[in-house]
């Protein structure tokens, strides 16, 4: 993204970060994939009995999980910390793509854990110190898109953007 962002100011197609934010990134539409994943695993576990799967399928269920959760978080890696331009078909695929395969990772860890096939993923995220912090979780997702405006609007001049804002502020 931080590529096609580049190439967008160089060649003055308009617009700026605010711009990308209210029509892309906030967008409901633009973030129903792992939504609707998560609707139709539950839909298929819920009504569903007992799944009995065989360990072929557990194990490459695993290693494509990890490979495509692996691909996902660092596949635009180079553009990042080289400084590269990403092009712009590749951008367009890595952005079509990386929520659904977040989502369907996710999904594969809940499927796995709840089947049984979780091994010591489940046990690991079964920890009761856990607890607290999930109990936080909501609440914090709830809060922190105000807090982020509340800081931003209390700025008295520009902000930079650096890779730490992008990261902090997730914009």
């Amino acid at each position: 993204m931080l590529g096609v962002l580049k190439r967008w100011r160089e060649q003055g197609w308009g617009g700026d970060l605010t711009d990308i934010q209210n029509y892309i990134l906030i967008k409901p539409y633009c973030r129903m994939a792992p939504y609707i994943i998560g609707l139709l695993l539950g839909h298929i576990v819920t009504s569903r009995g007992v799944f009995r799967l065989p360990r072929l399928l557990v194990a490459a269920g695993w290693l494509v999980c990890a490979t495509a959760g692996i691909a996902t978080i660092f596949g635009v890696y180079r553009s990042y910390s080289h400084h590269h331009l990403i092009t712009v078909s590749g951008a367009a695929v890595y952005n079509a793509l990386k929520d659904v395969s977040f989502g369907l990772c996710v999904a594969w860890v809940i499927f796995a854990c709840l089947t049984g096939n979780g091994g010591f993923i489940n046990t690991f995220l079964s920890w009761s110190v856990f607890v607290p912090l999930s109990r936080l979780s909501y609440l914090i997702y709830l809060v922190h898109i105000p807090l982020i405006y509340v800081f931003i609007f209390s700025l008295e001049g520009a902000m930079t953007m650096t890779e730490w804002t992008l990261v902090s502020f997730r914009l």
